[in-house]
């Protein structure tokens, strides 16, 4: 049996036959003591509480950590290019840095999470006690993806070979995604000490069927796990200079609007378009899409030139390939904002959409100055005058109705005032263009 060479390695780095030892009977003996304080205090069950504390911080932050500085590691070694020219395929590179540099925690983990579900096995059902487990594992599997997803994407953008990449903010964002699957969240509703008729399951509405909570979040656990690594497998794609179609982040938009669509929340209280339709959440979703996709992808005026040039020569699959995602994920956006039913929900959103137009106007502006070395930091500074910084200055001189001029809502001064912006900024874009990205590389 072949194993994953990248694997293989980090075994050889990550274990010896003194870390073999002592794992287990670490944890053995901190979870020797839980369990005779678990027999002494009544109702304490500090077992279950060592185990799950000891998976979070074994899986979760230290895996979580390993996860994160898998491929910043090397970049920072300046090792990572002799990998890309090795004979490692995306696949083995996407299975080898998720399991490989965390495979030691993940040697402890595992010891620890049994030790969890078999502390809870003698008060749930075959069906919860399954969740519980689905969701504890699963949980700590996508912590350590987004870490290495979300660090994959810095290492695509990064600027400047001399810059050493910390795997902190990572980390984080893994830990992040990973939180709306914890299991302290999940499961805070149920008793310790209870029978189980006497748990209380808690159901959640889907395109008007109802569901049951844990079980709902087991499975977009695994969704959302199963999208984590294939977008790493397309990120170690573009790591390798193979071709990376759009089609994964069409894919991965589409699903999750259609995913999003289906909830119906309580909008009480809110405006009758909130109540009235349920597209504003996907909208949103799929705005959010737009903009993190136009500031994460790094693009430069030589791709354009290459797109544009691909269109005029009717090679239309190529400048598919070749076009930035953004461009791809504004139509979608777009005929979101046209589609919600009322009238005033279609000003709300379209006002949204002239303001993103606005914003992406202005990074191309900065991005097409060749002088400018942050375009991208340069922007997130004047959106942050714009969004923040102007509205309060409205807001503490009583001028309510400047408000308009620069945050979206359903009137139709602010609709005008986010289409006069957007035209001003497209048109200052294109004298940009013009100035500089259509001269030759």
């Amino acid at each position: 049996m072949r194993l994953n060479p990248e694997i293989q390695r980090n075994l050889w780095l990550e274990f010896s036959p003194h870390r073999l030892f002592a794992m287990p009977i670490v944890l053995g003996l901190i979870l020797y003591i839980a369990g005779c304080a678990n027999d002494n205090l009544n109702e304490s069950h500090a077992f279950e509480m060592t185990a799950v504390t000891l998976y979070f911080l074994l899986v979760k932050i230290w895996g979580g950590h390993k996860a994160a500085e898998a491929v910043l590691q090397e970049v920072n070694d300046n090792t990572w290019d002799f990998q890309k020219l090795s004979a490692l395929s995306p696949w083995d590179l996407t299975i080898g840095k998720l399991f490989g540099g965390s495979s030691f925690t993940w040697y402890g983990g595992l010891m620890v999470y049994v030790a969890a579900v078999w502390a809870v096995s003698n008060r749930l059902n075959g069906a919860d006690l399954f969740c519980y487990a689905a969701l504890m594992l699963l949980s700590g599997l996508i912590v350590q993806a987004a870490a290495l997803f979300t660090s994959l994407i810095a290492v695509q953008n990064r600027n400047g070979a001399h810059n050493k990449m910390r795997p902190l903010p990572y980390h984080f964002a893994g830990l992040v995604i990973g939180g709306i699957f914890a299991i302290d969240n999940t499961w805070q509703s149920i008793p310790y000490k209870t029978n189980l008729q006497n748990i209380q399951h808690h159901f959640i509405s889907w395109y008007g069927t109802a569901y049951e909570l844990n079980s709902f979040l087991t499975i977009t656990a695994l969704v959302t796990l199963g999208w984590l690594v294939a977008g790493i497998y397309w990120q170690m794609r573009g790591q390798l200079k193979m071709p990376t179609s759009p089609w994964l982040w069409l894919g991965f938009v589409l699903f999750w609007i259609g995913y999003s669509g289906g909830f119906t929340p309580d909008m009480s209280g809110h405006p009758q378009y909130f109540v009235e339709t349920r597209g504003l959440i996907p909208f949103f979703l799929s705005l959010a899409f737009l903009y993190v996709i136009t500031f994460q992808e790094g693009w430069t005026t030589v791709r354009y030139r290459r797109c544009l040039s691909a269109w005029k020569e009717k090679h239309y699959s190529k400048a598919f390939e070749i076009c930035p995602r953004w461009v791809l994920t504004y139509p979608i956006c777009l005929a979101l904002a046209l589609w919600i039913g009322t009238t005033s929900a279609t000003i709300f959103t379209l006002g949204f959409m002239f303001f993103a137009t606005r914003d992406i106007a202005i990074l191309h502006i900065f991005k097409l100055n060749p002088e400018n070395q942050n375009p991208t930091r340069t922007t997130k500074f004047y959106l942050a005058l714009l969004y923040l910084l102007l509205p309060a200055l409205f807001a503490v001189l009583h001028i309510p109705d400047g408000l308009l001029l620069f945050v979206p809502s359903d009137k139709v001064a602010s609709l005008l005032s986010g289409s006069m912006q957007a035209a001003i900024f497209i048109n200052f874009a294109l004298s940009r263009w013009h100035r500089f990205g259509v001269k030759a590389a």
